[in-house]
């Protein structure tokens, strides 16, 4: 890896950092889910608090000066994209600083942190690039697949095919079998067990 001031300073060394994924994927897969993630999390914030004072039903390709994801997010969807949606995907990214500090496997139970994750690797590209910044492994991004288990997440949201609304890669299921770990650790039912 090429070295520069941006790198040098451990900005990656957020709330995102998984030492987890450090031994089980690498330098890359830490630095990029945790650079990625807190980028992501950066432009949902952002996000949400425009489309809240907005009238309800507001989409994010209606904020005025854009949005910093919306065109990242699968386009067969991109009416859908509300204030609900971007609280849905602030939860998603909080439970996964829940899962680091907590050291619960990051395996994907939904579409939507499956897209979640996928979108934070595709956030510290950008940032990478902008840097400078370059890796050994030209394909050093595929470890997300290996996560996965496969590319479905790619091949149905972003390949141009139509889902149908039976196919679990549809808007309508992005969160069958999502668990909201917030709510589970408010409620005490967290401590100190490993659900996965």
């Amino acid at each position: 890896m090429k070295k520069n001031d941006v790198a040098q300073a451990e900005y990656w060394k957020n709330e995102f950092w998984s030492e987890d994924l450090l031994s089980a994927f690498g330098e890359a897969a830490a630095k990029s889910f945790s650079i990625g993630c807190d980028l992501l999390e950066n432009w949902v914030n952002e996000d949400m608090s425009r489309l809240a004072v907005m009238p309800a039903g507001s989409h994010a390709g209606q904020l005025e000066s854009g949005s910093f994801i919306y065109e990242e997010l699968p386009e067969q969807f991109l009416t859908r994209y509300d204030y609900q949606f971007f609280c849905l995907m602030s939860y998603v990214l909080e439970g996964l600083k829940r899962k680091v500090r907590r050291g619960f496997d990051l395996k994907p139970k939904s579409v939507i942190e499956e897209l979640v994750i996928y979108l934070a690797i595709e956030e510290a590209k950008g940032f990478f690039e902008s840097e400078d910044i370059e890796f050994e492994d030209d394909d050093w991004d595929d470890w997300i697949f290996d996560l996965f288990g496969d590319e479905d997440v790619v091949t149905c949201l972003y390949s141009g095919m139509y889902l149908p609304k039976e196919c679990m890669y549809h808007f309508d299921h992005w969160t069958d079998g999502y668990v909201n770990l917030e709510l589970l650790d408010n409620l005490g039912l967290l401590a100190g067990q490993k659900m996965w």
